[in-house]
């Protein structure tokens, strides 16, 4: 006796929450990283220098979807690039003093596990989902320890970027505000990353995976977009009509240009 499963099943709570929803959409986090292109366009679109922050954001969080990263972590990098370019869009670091800290201390909780994912994709350092299989204390030691320094590292080398830019003056803005602002942003770069790396070794302590762990599948295109379009053009062509039959209509000098084409 065969049992058949569908691929596609009907909506529920827990596909509504967790997806899959469709191969191009599968959940409400790619609602949000669609948000982030379509704020992207609409304030290149106002002529707001500004657009660069979110442009970089968006293209961060395509290659977050393509790294296939668990919910979890993608929605942490989510919220990190949220406080990020949305605060330089909206200039929330000029009105507010103390949004700056708040970026520091909240965004490497949300960022650095996905810098670890990153080095594990790069097959660098050891795979969180699978180090407690190993029953080592050394290898999840290493996990927290990694994640905390690079965390810390990319914290500290964001104030070198600051203090190299009001030295030189290279976009013509002044970051650093004196001795007490690069130590509380050092600080709050420290406890964010060590919130996040203990995130991660909790992460690797449960032995849950580093990937994207699909719950409800959605069917895969049965081509692309650039291949559907084609097989309708030639459809719509007829069988009888080919690429050279339609070349020889043409004058000689577009016939040229095609062939070269």
């Amino acid at each position: 006796m065969t049992t058949h499963v569908e691929a596609h099943p009907g909506w529920d709570r827990r596909r509504l929450v967790y997806g899959d929803w469709s191969w191009l959409v599968r959940d409400g986090l790619d609602v949000i990283r669609l948000a982030f292109f379509g704020g992207t366009i609409a304030f290149a679109v106002q002529g707001r220098s500004t657009a660069v922050a979110l442009t970089a954001a968006s293209v961060v969080l395509l290659i977050a979807r393509i790294v296939d990263l668990p919910r979890w972590f993608d929605f942490g990098l989510i919220m990190a690039m949220t406080l990020i370019a949305y605060g330089t869009a909206l200039g929330l670091y000029g009105n507010w003093f103390y949004y700056d800290k708040v970026v520091h201390g909240l965004s490497p909780v949300g960022y650095v596990p996905v810098l670890y994912i990153a080095l594990v994709r790069l097959e660098v350092v050891p795979d969180p989902g699978q180090a407690i299989r190993e029953r080592r204390v050394a290898r999840i030691s290493g996990i927290f320890i990694v994640t905390l320094a690079v965390g810390m590292a990319v914290g500290a080398g964001y104030e070198n970027v600051e203090w190299i830019e009001d030295k030189f003056g290279i976009l013509g803005a002044h970051f650093v505000k004196g001795l007490w602002d690069t130590e509380t942003d050092l600080l709050c770069d420290a406890g964010g990353s060590l919130v996040g790396a203990t995130f991660l070794t909790v992460w690797a302590l449960r032995g849950w995976s580093s990937r994207r762990v699909t719950v409800v599948p959605a069917p895969e295109p049965s081509a692309s977009p650039l291949e559907a379009f084609g097989n309708r053009f030639r459809a719509a062509r007829g069988p009888g009509v080919t690429r050279e039959s339609r070349l020889a209509d043409l004058p000689l000098a577009a016939q040229g240009i095609a062939f070269v084409a």
